[in-house]
């Protein structure tokens, strides 16, 4: 019985943390070619997953296999803004190469 409460419990108290909640971000946005032409000329980052949301939002995730640098862009044809840049990631998908 003990244990069962004690998992009741711990669900109960962590239902609360697992609602979604928002974020404030500051984000830098440029001119799309000025961004990209930037980095890939000064970061050396090329482009590994592009994608399109149900919105028609364009991402891409550029990378610089050698620094380990990484810039996650949303863009379209005006503007591109990073969504995320970093320092350091690593490939987790093991499959095929296509």
């Amino acid at each position: 019985m003990k244990k069962i409460t004690a998992v009741l419990l711990l669900l109960i108290t962590t239902y609360g943390y697992s609602e979604p909640y928002t974020k404030e971000k500051s984000i830098v946005c440029a001119d799309t070619t000025t961004a990209l032409e930037s980095l890939i000329k000064v970061y050396k980052e090329k482009p590994i997953w592009v994608g399109v949301d149900q919105q028609q939002n364009k991402f891409v995730l550029v990378t610089n296999k050698e620094t380990g640098t990484w810039t996650f862009l949303q863009f379209n044809d005006k503007a591109a803004c990073a969504l995320g840049t970093g320092v350091a990631y690593e490939i987790v998908y093991t499959g095929p190469i296509i």
